[in-house]
């Protein structure tokens, strides 16, 4: 399945940066770029009508280098109610993301709102067998009853940290994803560690920046990720790499067009 997720030329997909909000950079081209000359796989998502278009405008651009999800995030749930525009952009899109729950957005986006518009995308999406991305930052437990309520595709909670029910995410075969954070957190050590190697991703949220690493951020974090991941799990660097290689290829499946 993985040869059916290539990139320009037909040359094997090294890296994947699964969680990426491409259509936030003020050069998004040259993030393109680095994908192209790195072999790397950019799955971008949205959080909201805007830069899912965005979104799907950057997948015609570089068609071999980005897939492109399309969503509304939970920050953007109080603003962004009416969901007419969405069961069009799914038709175009690679899957359903950012969406989610996240009780720190407060009375700007009331995590009941937050709930309404999640499961409207997850009945949208429900079926279809498209990968979804959920945003679960303080309600994990939430987020797992609500995808549990669906007939869904493949799902991935991004920049995971509910260590405490890693066990009941892991045993619904829900792939997890850590980032640049992991070269300093203890917290997410312990995850990677427990975690069931067939579900493990690598992301960084760019253009999210980490001050510990001295304000970088981006798809060239992905291998320092990989890198520290091999550590971590006590396993080679290129024995990691495909580790992850092969997990977004059931992740993500077959890239279309």
């Amino acid at each position: 399945m993985w040869a059916e997720i290539s990139l320009k030329g037909g040359s094997a997909v090294r890296f994947v940066d699964s969680h990426v909000h491409l259509s936030h950079y003020d050069g998004p081209e040259s993030v393109a770029g680095f994908a192209r000359l790195t072999d790397t796989l950019l799955s971008a998502v949205s959080i909201d009508r805007n830069t899912s278009i965005e979104t799907l405008s950057m997948v015609k651009r570089w068609p071999h280098e980005v897939l492109g999800f399309v969503g509304v995030h939970p920050s953007e749930a109080g603003r962004s109610p009416g969901l007419e525009w969405l069961p069009a952009a799914l038709e175009e899109s690679h899957g359903l993301g950012e969406v989610g729950l996240d009780p720190g957005y407060g009375p700007g986006s009331p995590v009941a709102t937050q709930d309404v518009v999640f499961q409207r995308q997850l009945a949208l999406v429900e079926g279809s067998g498209k990968p979804i991305q959920v945003h679960s930052r303080g309600a994990v437990r939430r987020s797992l009853d609500a995808v549990e309520s669906f007939t869904l595709g493949p799902v991935l909670f991004h920049w995971f940290e509910g260590e405490e029910l890693l066990s009941e995410v892991m045993d619904r075969g829900i792939f997890v994803s850590l980032g640049p954070a992991l070269l300093r957190s203890r917290k997410l050590e312990r995850i990677a560690r427990a975690c069931d190697r067939g579900l493990l991703l690598t992301e960084t949220d760019g253009p999210v920046t980490y001050r510990q690493l001295g304000g970088a951020q981006g798809p060239c974090l992905v291998p320092s990720v990989v890198f520290r991941l091999a550590e971590v799990l006590g396993e080679g660097f290129e024995e990691t790499r495909q580790m992850v290689a092969e997990n977004a290829a059931r992740y993500l499946g077959p890239k279309k067009g």
